[in-house]
């Protein structure tokens, strides 16, 4: 039988890929806390998702997910909003990121235009 830790993970942007990333670890037992500049889509998610089994939670700021999260996973359209959520006022820098701070950044790489 596999075992592994339950996790305190933070999704940011939750388009098709962060919200069914979020969602999976939710339902597996991890505490995930999820963040996305269109709140609309954070609602839609947990209204859907929440049903007391699920361990959904919202973040208003990026901030906010790293001071209580192991690990980042990012799921965000292109470079420019990855150093959005990291680097700018009230984002992922300013927490107390250590070396055993995990980042795993995802970019969309099939744009329709």
């Amino acid at each position: 039988m596999f075992s592994y830790n339950i996790l305190n993970v933070c999704v940011i942007g939750l388009g098709m890929m962060g919200s069914q990333i979020a969602l999976r670890l939710a339902l597996k037992g991890h505490k995930v806390t999820v963040f996305n500049r269109d709140t609309s889509k954070i609602e839609k998610l947990l209204a859907q998702h929440t049903n007391g089994t699920t361990n959904l939670k919202m973040a208003h700021k990026p901030k906010e997910l790293a001071e209580t999260s192991d690990i980042a996973i990012i799921c965000v359209k292109d470079y420019r909003a990855i150093t959005n959520v990291s680097f700018m006022t009230g984002r992922l820098i300013e927490t107390q990121i250590s070396s055993s701070y995990n980042v795993v950044p995802f970019r969309q790489t099939n744009q329709v235009k």
